[in-house]
């Protein structure tokens, strides 16, 4: 199944933790591709539950980095338990062109590789501007870790 993307003027997020009226600011520009991540996880079938994950928030998620703190874009619970993690880079800041992104993307492989199968991470990036990409590596991750 392909998950359909509408602008958000016509979209109410319906799995956001906090609800559709309470989903804190994204990156960039409205309807963006941040945004257009938002709606392919919040549309996920098996996703219990989401939030956008606020940077430096004393109570967001982060991982540790070699200097400072890394915050995925988005933090999600799945209706079989598991977290999911997803950062979203744009075309060029992906891990193909970034060491940024490379370095983020190896951070977030090694802590869901030791969580035993309880948490997957996603480094999403829509490359072909097409949204399902996103959907596609979300369904790959989330199933090479159900194999685990």
């Amino acid at each position: 199944m392909i998950v359909s993307i509408k602008h958000r003027g016509n979209y109410k997020f319906n799995k956001h933790f906090l609800g559709p009226d309470h989903v804190p600011a994204f990156d960039g520009a409205p309807g963006g591709e941040e945004e257009q991540c938002a709606m392919v996880i919040d549309s996920f079938p098996s996703l219990k539950y989401w939030t956008r994950n606020v940077a430096r928030h004393h109570k967001s998620f982060s991982l540790p980095t070699p200097t400072d703190k890394f915050y995925p874009d988005f933090v999600a619970l799945m209706e079989d338990g598991r977290l999911l993690v997803v950062e979203y880079k744009g075309k060029d800041r992906a891990p193909d062109n970034s060491s940024d992104g490379r370095g983020k993307q190896l951070i977030g492989k090694m802590w869901a590789e030791t969580s035993g199968g309880k948490a997957v991470f996603v480094m999403a990036t829509i490359e072909r501007n097409d949204p399902t990409e996103i959907t596609h590596t979300i369904r790959k991750a989330l199933g090479r870790s159900s194999a685990a």
